[in-house]
């Protein structure tokens, strides 16, 4: 199947003027499949009776495409891009158009204003009465636990009952309240990994990790129950390579703990989320000239040697020639003094059976080793 990579807004116009199961043939795919990839991409489509109403002249309405979510990529593949090395990515290196360079119109003052309008429009959970999946499986884990315990001093190490601490509780809560938080914000799937220290949730296109610890956990070595009960907590995402004016980390503040900063972390995943989306296009961009680079100077260096091999065979053979052309001028020589040598002897010897003999015998081997009279006989 061709690759074919297209924009929301030329996959919304495609959507709008030609019925689904054309459209889908086109790029390969069932039309079940188009309506999963325009849901997807919060594209629009047109609803029952739209092409029968066209087609008949009556009125139709044309739903507007909604702007682009933060994180959410502005393009669809279709089929799976080739990667570095393969025929069909050589092929797009050298043969396909040159890819115009990412421009993002909103600033990014004007991306931090929309995050913190949808995080500042979304409900917060102050307490665990509504949970999201994630906290309600943590919770259950935790009443699993409870029931293994036997007493034992090994038991808090072995099934501990993280809500049974002030700050494990203030932990789920948090955690409850930023997941429904986002949710509510457009995130979809997401995960919390162990006793719920290791998150991530994916906001449009992009995995935002992140840990919701005690503050100093990399630091302190400290009993998980004694930190719990003691340090005050931490947000942080991890692999956060963003610039500084970008947040990638909250902590409890005296006169502000994490629990009245969730708006602010909400807003900080949607600017994160939007941060890492085109930090991914630039990079893909210029991965394109990087590879296209790379291909031409590959296909230079082959061209150069076999260019190379050519002249070195070239010489060669030219070597061999000259050698041939010295064994040939050499034998001539030779065959010409044979025959002055056999005249000089007829001369001295004087004429008779045996040195008319010897004198043919010795005048065959000469034209034997004679280049231009072996090669009169090949002719």
């Amino acid at each position: 199947m061709a690759v074919t990579r297209v924009s929301r807004s030329e996959l919304y116009d495609l959507v709008w003027s030609v019925p689904a199961s054309k459209l889908a043939k086109r790029f390969g795919i069932s039309d079940v499949m188009l309506s999963k990839v325009c849901r997807v991409s919060n594209i629009p489509k047109p609803g029952l009776g739209y092409w029968a109403k066209k087609d008949t002249g009556k009125p139709t309405k044309k739903l507007a495409l909604p702007a682009r979510a933060l994180g959410q990529s502005d393009h669809v593949v279709f089929g799976s891009e080739p990667t570095f090395g393969t025929g069909a990515r050589r092929r797009i290196l050298l043969e396909g158009p040159i890819p115009d360079k990412p421009v993002f119109p909103e600033s990014l003052a004007e991306v931090k204003a929309r995050a913190h309008a949808l995080a500042d429009a979304a409900p917060i959970r102050k307490t665990l009465s509504g949970r999201h999946p994630e906290v309600s499986k943590l919770l259950a884990k935790d009443e699993a636990n409870k029931k293994k315990r036997t007493g034992r001093l090994l038991d808090q190490y072995l099934y501990p009952v993280i809500a049974s601490s002030k700050q494990g509780r203030r932990r789920f809560t948090i955690l409850n309240s930023i997941l429904i938080a986002l949710t509510q914000c457009g995130a979809s799937a997401a995960k919390v990994r162990g006793d719920g220290y290791q998150c991530a949730v994916a906001i449009g296109d992009q995995r935002i990790d992140f840990e919701l610890r005690y503050e100093g956990a990399a630091e302190v070595r400290r009993s998980v129950k004694e930190a719990e009960e003691t340090s005050p907590l931490e947000l942080v995402i991890s692999r956060a390579e963003a610039p500084d004016e970008i947040a990638s980390k909250w902590n409890d503040r005296e006169k502000q703990p994490l629990e009245g900063q969730v708006k602010q972390i909400v807003a900080g995943f949607l600017i994160m989320a939007e941060w890492r989306y085109r930090e991914s296009e630039l990079q893909r961009y210029e991965q394109y000239f990087k590879e296209k680079a790379e291909m031409e100077a590959t296909i230079k260096r082959h061209r150069e040697e076999r260019i190379q091999e050519e002249l070195d065979r070239w010489e060669k053979a030219e070597e061999i020639r000259r050698e041939e052309l010295f064994e040939e001028v050499s034998a001539w020589v030779k065959a010409g003094e044979i025959r002055a040598y056999v005249q000089a002897a007829i001369v001295s010897r004087g004429k008779g059976e045996l040195t008319d003999r010897w004198a043919e015998w010795a005048l065959a081997k000469a034209d034997q080793i004679d280049p231009l009279k072996s090669k009169d006989s090949e002719n």
